[in-house]
């Protein structure tokens, strides 16, 4: 979770409630998804892309997490990198059953 350390500064300042997204590594928690529960959209920040798995587990988990809850999937609305030196694409593309999206991706 290197999001973890900016993201609720960033909640902060924006008037918005985080939601924190496990990739289900050894962890001391049962959920997945904690935070605010029910949303329509989200941005996912992180500090970077490399083979793109953790970003696909983290809009997996929030889809999987809405659905359970009965909702209908929130929409990723873009992709914030703060470690730009590592480089990225201006998009992000990624797929489910249903659909196949093209997430913005911005470096600050």
């Amino acid at each position: 979770m290197s999001g973890a350390l900016i993201t609720p500064v960033i909640c902060y300042l924006l008037d918005k409630h985080p939601v924190l997204v496990r990739r289900g590594e050894d962890c001391h928690s049962d959920y997945s998804v904690e935070g605010e529960t029910f949303f329509n959209s989200f941005i996912v920040i992180d500090d970077l892309i490399s083979t793109g798995k953790t970003m696909r587990i983290i809009l997996s988990e929030i889809e999987k997490h809405s659905k359970r809850d009965g909702q209908k999937p929130p929409i990723c609305k873009g992709i914030i990198l703060y470690n730009e030196s590592c480089g990225y694409k201006s998009y992000f593309e990624y797929s489910n059953l249903e659909n196949k999206e093209l997430i913005p991706v911005f470096g600050v």
